[in-house]
């Protein structure tokens, strides 16, 4: 018995293979049985499958696959009515209105410089960051007809393009910038969002002939029904900047020809603005002396009104007197906590340059006493400064002395009954009536 399986295995091969050669005649190699060709293999196969189609199981399988590739190409063709990628031009601008509210909103995503036109490397990465999906060198092809080189939003919706940019042309040409032509020409009441009249009110006195819902509709850029109005930055992007960093004449702005490439004739037929054109070198060092001279001018504005509120309070009456009113409240007020302060009902002149001095007064007080004591008598009294209310105050005390004998009695028994230490109006006006003054109490 062999030691291994493997070992008698090679034996019994050597042995075979000795007797065929034993067998076979001297000088020959043994004989190898014809290969069938491809011809003559073709008459069975073909009958083996026409004896396969003729089944009946076959024949149930070839219907139930031509069922499901047409059930799966319907599918194919209702995703591509809804996958907006798909159609072309047309269903780009329906992208852009869906999602953003507006063709202009859409735009402004898709040109982040605003300089009014989209070079191939912006247009792809554009619609890449905001999540469009499609052949987008074909909708490049479809867009750049002229083969220029770059795409306007006239390219993408020319009713769009011409109609924004000619709005956009008068007011520039109107106001001279896009912040002046928001406060001048439409949010005229300050309220910081227009209306569809304001547009329209805006484009009458500008002279222009346009559909004014359909503007109003393409400058808004959202979706919502709830959100109304336009507000500054959906109108005009580098005029709300301006409006925030306070340079209102575009020192650091750059050149913002938006919505202005697809006006026709501009460059050649039509002047372009000298607020979109390339500013000079030197803009930020421009603006920072602009508010330092801005700065100046206030400065020197609120000096100069102080200045003329102290001189002419000390070279007229009328200044003194609105002087003490703005000081201490009142004339009456300022004459018995700043001016009289012994209450004796007089002013002589040195009590008069004291009280001056402890206001912190400067300037001609010789000239102010002698225009306040026109007739010289050497002292001043309340109705030298006010009057009417001196007058009046005259009266109403000869009044109470008069029912009650002296001013302290008139007090308890007229106007403190209640021993409150006050009165209020009511009051007072009741016991003016009731010693019989009749002036306004």
């Amino acid at each position: 018995m062999e030691s291994t399986w493997h070992e008698g295995f090679q034996r019994r091969r050597a042995e075979a293979k000795a007797k065929r050669a034993a067998a076979a005649p001297k000088g020959t190699l043994p004989a190898v049985p014809p290969t069938p060709t491809r011809a003559a293999s073709m008459p069975a196969l073909e009958g083996f499958m026409k004896r396969q189609s003729a089944h009946q199981a076959a024949e149930r399988s070839r219907k139930i696959c031509l069922l499901q590739m047409k059930a799966a190409r319907s599918v194919h063709e209702v995703d591509d009515v809804e996958f907006w990628g798909a159609q072309g031009k047309e269903g780009f601008r329906t992208y852009l209105v869906k999602k953003f509210g507006s063709i202009i909103a859409g735009w402004r995503h898709l040109d982040s410089d605003s300089n009014g036109r989209l070079t191939f490397y912006e247009w792809c990465n554009a619609c890449r960051r905001m999540g469009y999906h499609g052949d987008l060198k074909q909708l490049w092809r479809e867009l750049d007809v002229d083969l220029n080189g770059y795409v306007s939003l006239g390219e993408i919706d020319k009713e769009a393009g011409t109609l924004v940019g000619t709005f956009k042309l008068r007011l520039l040409e109107e106001y001279g910038d896009m912040l002046s032509a928001w406060r001048q020409g439409l949010d005229t009441n300050d309220s910081g969002r227009i209306e569809e009249p304001e547009v329209e009110a805006c484009c009458s006195k500008l002279g222009l002939k346009v559909d004014t819902k359909k503007l109003y509709r393409m400058l808004r850029s959202t979706v919502s029904a709830s959100t109304k109005g336009l507000t500054l930055d959906m109108f005009d992007a580098d005029a709300y900047r301006r409006f925030l960093t306070g340079d209102i004449k575009g020192h650091c702005s750059g050149k913002n020809m938006e919505f202005l490439e697809d006006v026709p004739g501009l460059g050649t037929e039509i002047a372009v603005p000298d607020d979109v054109k390339s500013h000079k070198p030197g803009g930020a060092l421009a603006f920072r002396n602009e508010l330092k001279e801005q700065e100046r001018s206030e400065v020197s504005k609120v000096v100069a009104e102080v200045y003329n509120d102290i001189r002419v309070g000390f070279c007229t009456p009328e200044g003194f007197r609105r002087f003490l009113v703005k000081r201490c409240g009142s004339m009456l007020g300022a004459w018995r906590t700043a001016l009289d302060r012994d209450g004796n009902g007089r002013l002589t002149f040195g009590e008069f340059c004291v009280s001056l001095e402890r206001l912190g007064s400067l300037g001609d007080v010789k000239g102010l006493w002698k225009a306040l004591d026109l007739e010289s008598k050497g002292y001043l009294v309340f109705a030298d400064l006010d009057k009417e209310t001196g007058d009046a105050l005259d009266a109403m005390y000869a009044k109470f002395r008069e029912a009650h004998g002296n001013l302290l009695m008139a007090w308890v028994k007229a106007l403190d009954t209640k021993h409150r230490g006050f009165v209020d109006k009511k009051e007072f006006v009741t016991a003016c009536k009731g010693v019989g003054y009749d002036g306004n109490a």
